[in-house]
């Protein structure tokens, strides 16, 4: 006499690698999430630095002599945007200038992360 189907050991073992298999692409699923916000965070920061190098090559192109404006000059402290706090450093003298800009944020997990963005002006 043949019994066909599975035994009740065969059905705990396949539960069984059925649930870590789950909770493998579950946790795999939380660090995906947390890079894709550590990613929006870096997109975000190097976009607020790129407009304060753009705002500093504006402002050293706006007057005469080239780099005299008062507003060309290094961040007196961070200027704070959507939880990200940017700095910059402009050399005073030199016919050529490079600029430092940095953003410092918290990314997920609680590390904080400082990206520079480096320019050159002609003065």
């Amino acid at each position: 006499m043949s019994r066909s189907g599975f035994s009740l050991i065969e059905v705990m073992v396949a539960v069984t690698v059925l649930a870590v298999g789950i909770l493998l692409l579950a946790g795999g699923s939380v660090y995906v999430t947390r890079d894709l916000v550590g990613s929006r965070l870096t997109t975000v920061a190097m976009g607020l630095a790129q407009s304060r190098l753009d705002d500093l090559r504006m402002w050293a192109a706006a007057r005469n002599p080239a780099c005299s404006a008062t507003q060309f000059s290094s961040s007196p402290g961070p200027l704070v945007q959507q939880g990200i706090a940017i700095t910059w450093e402009v050399p005073t003298a030199g016919s050529i200038r490079t600029i430092r800009v940095m953003a410092r944020y918290r990314e997920p997990g609680g590390r904080t992360t400082v990206d520079t963005l480096v320019g050159v002006i002609q003065c």
